[in-house]
């Protein structure tokens, strides 16, 4: 059974060797591609899934920390998915959600944006931006209570 194993792993070895020496890029291969990791410029961790083709931004996660203008600061997670990517290699998507009622005198207001570059091997993710903002209004009068944004929050991501 040792014996079996051990040529399993030899072969495999030896199947990326030549995939390598041919010249195919490995994040372009086909099945489930890992994960691309960095740090935000708020220091936290971002997580980006490329699609094998590299045509999609599959998944995309990170923490933001809001400040707001009441002097709260709060950490609020945020993900993207199915973000397509160019063929200049580029991807920007933004997201304004309908005003949520909280309860009766507060309601919520929540936008945001996800950008970057993807290498020619789709290996980094450079030029990162990830931005989130948070509106919250009394309904009955409309007036701003508070309003809490991360801010242009840059990032990159790499295997």
């Amino acid at each position: 059974m040792h014996a079996l194993i051990t040529r399993r792993r030899g072969a495999l070895i030896a199947g990326l060797a030549l995939t390598s020496a041919a010249g195919a890029p490995p994040a372009l291969a086909a099945g489930p591609q890992p994960f691309l990791a960095g740090l935000t410029s708020q220091q936290l961790p971002v997580l980006v899934r490329l699609s094998a083709d590299g045509r999609t931004v599959s998944r995309a996660i990170t923490t933001l920390q809001l400040h707001c203008t009441s002097g709260a600061t709060f950490f609020q997670p945020d993900a993207f998915t199915n973000v397509r990517v160019s063929t200049l290699r580029r991807f920007r998507v933004t997201f304004s959600l309908p005003p949520q009622s909280v309860d009766a005198t507060t309601s919520l207001t929540v936008s945001g944006s996800l950008g970057g570059q993807v290498d020619r091997t789709a290996t980094r993710v450079s030029g990162g931006t990830w931005s989130m903002t948070q509106v919250v209004k009394d309904p009955t009068t409309g007036a701003v209570t508070d309003t809490c944004t991360s801010g242009q929050v840059r990032f990159s991501a790499h295997r």
